[in-house]
């Protein structure tokens, strides 16, 4: 068996972790389009996921991982998943998620440190939830507005394979607290209210998991052609079609 990798872990590595929290987070599941989850050995292969009320970012990478582990052949890349930094406050998150899905920040201090390390291949697999603290609010689309753009940004410059994963069904671990008469919350991106997160031992939920890879709409060379100053309009663009298609096949889930 391969040694631990330096930063992140094996695939093999979430194994316990997945039986755990399909045990405790999930009754029944379905997977639409697996075969767009499958990374490609020879290349780095991004995962961005909606999140679900605060607690529910797990489902996604749980079923993929297991999904993959099942396929055979993935065990042994190397994965990172970069959760929110909340999790460092959590007593005993942070240490089960960096043993088991990779969490970590060393070495990624900086987007051009993460693009260079997924264009040097020390990394296989990283997967991310771009609306970060979003997920504490309801808004009037199903998928918040993003508040992470750090793994975005690294995978359009490394040319990365890109799978958008959206899950329903999460929605059964949080309860929508909405303002009345059409009020919003005087903060950035003007939230309905507050989503405040449910979850009790024996609270599980069907959750419904597809994929879609996504097509950027400029190549990273593409890009680097740009003057300096269209090039964060051009990401900007980047981000809104990643959560238009979100939005958009959260919307096409039965």
């Amino acid at each position: 068996m391969p040694a631990r990798p330096e930063m992140g872990v094996r695939l093999r590595e979430a194994a316990p972790l997945i039986r755990l929290c399909k045990a405790m987070l999930i009754s029944d599941y379905e997977l639409i389009n697996p075969e767009e989850a499958l990374p490609d050995p020879d290349r780095v292969t991004v995962y961005l996921s909606n999140h679900g009320p605060v607690w529910a970012p797990l489902p996604p990478p749980v079923l993929t991982v297991d999904y993959l582990l099942s396929r055979g052949g993935y065990e042994d890349l190397v994965a990172v998943t970069l959760f929110h930094r909340v999790v460092d406050y959590i007593p005993g998150m942070s240490p089960l998620l960096t043993r088991y899905f990779g969490y970590t920040k060393r070495g990624m201090s900086s987007v051009p440190e993460l693009t260079e390390l997924m264009k040097q291949r020390r990394i296989q697999i990283l997967g991310t939830v771009p609306e970060g603290r979003s997920c504490a609010f309801a808004y009037d689309d199903p998928i918040g507005p993003f508040t992470k753009f750090g793994l975005m940004v690294a995978a359009l410059d490394a040319g990365a394979d890109i799978v958008l994963t959206v899950q329903k069904g999460a929605e059964h671990f949080g309860v929508p607290a909405r303002l009345p008469w059409k009020m919003k919350l005087p903060i950035p991106h003007r939230p309905r209210g507050l989503l405040i997160p449910l979850w009790y031992p024996g609270r599980r939920a069907r959750i419904t998991l597809k994929y879609k890879r996504y097509r950027p709409l400029m190549s990273p060379a593409e890009r680097d052609r740009l003057p300096q100053v269209q090039r964060r309009p051009q990401l900007q663009a980047e981000f809104r079609e990643i959560r238009r298609q979100l939005i958009r096949i959260y919307e096409s889930i039965p």
